[in-house]
């Protein structure tokens, strides 16, 4: 009786064809010229995989023509059992073993293994086969498959060769190493998180380590965690973590890296736990105790410069005694003094000028930030226009000029920016070349950032044609009551470039020089955008008496 083929089976082998390629020449063969159990599998030659047909007791009886290609074998030392000659060694015996008992017991047959190619390489397959069956379930063939998975396999095994070798490394370094899933979800953490937190890693998988964070960081840690995974971008932040042996909390430094294919998705997020704990303290003592240095040096000076406050206001008592009586003398016993005491008495007058001066800079340069103003917006040309106004008869008197370029507008005490542009361009006028005029140039440039879009901070460069300094006086110049020209040459206490860094420093700025002597010099200041010191400081906090020059 004729065994009925069912129609899966009917589909799959097809009706007899008219023709077919020759698997070994590659020319086409007529339904006539082609063996019987080649042409009913031509169906197989548009395959891109290795394709075979093997009997009901696993003896093959057909390949398609990518076999031959691959192996370089002839057909007839590939048919029955002759497939396993391209085996790699080490995989025969499995393969043999594993496809006789899926023939015996008409189940699929799946196995990895490598076969050799025409070039003696050998590159691994994964081979599949199905048993097609008549109407009672009887096997009539088995149809197979070879799908060359050469490279996801290579891949795969570097793939779990790079995790043992992480693993490897998570097990042995000191910091708590953990990886998440795309969506953040903690998927490993090595054997320093359960030794620190004193809980098996299983219970902090997923988001359960968040029960070890202290309550006050939890929702910040997890805002942050959160933002990293959504914006895809590494992430940094410290928290607390509880410590199992003692229930005590320590700092630590959270670090996060996303990890990207080639199609820069994630595929997962590997980070590190760094106990910061004696760091941070340290940190924190180092801060407390420059922060009461600091309070310390502000008290002290403070009271140092509310001491030459007060040392200057009662100063002004005795020297306007002097003043008092020596105006009299001049007045009233000028003639009985003769002309060496009249000289004498000159002396005095001028003595004590020069000590009323010197005590009002000093009463000027404590009032920096004795008396220094909250800061506001300074419109700097106009600061400059007033200024030069108020110069004006220097300026007639040197026959200078002054030239000023555009003032930007900045947070800043607007008295002392007066003070500071009368200093610098009274001084411009007052040390001129005898030969010639002064002339006094004053223009402000833009500082940029990293991002060079918006400045950070505004130079200012007051710069003369005067008699210049040797660069090597530049500190000095800056000091309390340093001149570098005596006083028949040149009027003046020494004070006016000391006010002008107190004031610069105040503002959170920085004033330097350069020069050459007989060409002029250049001042320049650096002001920032957002000065640091905009409040008042621990010198305005406390209670002042108000002194005035004259001791009204």
């Amino acid at each position: 009786m004729a065994r009925r083929v069912n129609k899966a089976t009917a589909a799959v082998i097809g009706p007899r064809p008219r023709a077919a390629m020759d698997p070994e020449t590659g020319q086409l063969m007529t339904a006539d010229l082609l063996p019987d159990s080649d042409a009913r599998y031509t169906f197989a030659e548009a395959f891109p995989q290795i394709v075979w047909v093997a009997q009901p007791d696993g003896r093959l009886i057909y390949f398609n023509h990518r076999w031959y290609e691959y192996t370089g074998i002839s057909r007839e030392e590939s048919l029955r059992d002759g497939w396993t000659g391209p085996l790699h060694p080490d995989d025969r015996d499995r393969s043999v073993k594993l496809w006789r008992a899926a023939t015996k017991k008409g189940k699929t047959y799946e196995i990895e293994y490598r076969f050799r190619n025409a070039d003696g390489v050998y590159r691994w397959f994964l081979g599949r086969a199905l048993p097609q069956r008549d109407d009672q379930g009887a096997v009539l063939q088995w149809i197979g498959t070879c799908t060359d998975v050469d490279d996801q396999k290579r891949a795969q095994e570097q793939l779990a060769h790079s995790e043992r070798r992480f693993r490897g490394l998570a097990e042995t370094i000191p910091q708590m190493v953990w990886t998440t899933s795309p969506q953040g979800n903690v998927t490993y953490l090595n054997p320093r998180w359960s030794e620190y937190t004193g809980t098996p890693p299983e219970q902090s998988l997923d988001w359960g380590w968040v029960e070890v964070i202290h309550p006050q960081d939890r929702e910040s840690s997890v805002q942050h965690w959160t933002t990293a995974v959504e914006t895809r971008q590494p992430v940094e932040f410290e928290h607390r973590i509880r410590r199992g042996s003692d229930g005590s909390y320590r700092w630590h430094l959270v670090r996060g890296l996303p990890i990207l294919d080639d199609h820069d998705a994630v595929t997962q997020w590997i980070g590190t736990c760094t106990d910061i704990d004696d760091q941070k303290r340290q940190a924190e003592l180092l801060e407390r105790l420059v922060w009461e240095q600091t309070s310390e040096l502000r008290r002290s000076n403070f009271d140092l410069e509310q001491f030459a406050s007060v040392a200057s206001h009662d100063l002004q008592e005795p020297l306007r005694k002097i003043q008092a009586f020596s105006d009299r003398l001049q007045v009233k016993c000028a003639p009985a003094l003769g002309e060496q005491g009249k000289e004498y008495l000159e002396r005095i007058v001028n003595a004590v000028a020069r000590m009323r001066t010197l005590i009002n800079d000093l009463l000027a340069f404590s009032r920096i930030t004795l008396k220094g103003q909250p800061f506001a917006r300074v419109d700097l040309q106009a600061v400059a226009r007033e200024v030069v106004s108020d110069l004006e008869i220097l300026i007639q008197q040197s026959a200078g000029r002054v030239e000023v370029g555009p003032m930007p507008t900045i947070q800043a005490d607007p008295l002392q920016m007066r003070q500071l542009f009368q200093n610098l361009i009274g001084n411009a006028l007052k040390f001129h070349r005898p030969d010639a005029p002064p002339v006094v140039r004053v223009s402000a440039f833009e500082v940029f950032g990293e991002d060079k879009k918006n400045p950070i901070a505004f130079e200012l460069r007051f710069a003369d044609d005067g008699i210049g300094f040797e660069e090597i006086y530049l500190e000095r110049i800056f000091q309390v009551f340093q001149r570098l020209h005596g006083r028949s040459e040149y009027d003046g206490t020494g004070m006016g470039l000391a006010i002008c860094r107190k004031i610069v420093e105040r503002h959170s700025g920085r004033i330097t020089a350069t020069s050459e002597p007989g060409k002029g010099s250049t001042f320049s200041i650096t002001l920032p955008v957002h000065p640091v010191n905009q409040e008042f400081s621990l010198h305005d906090t406390r209670t002042q008496a108000d002194h005035d020059p004259d001791g009204r």
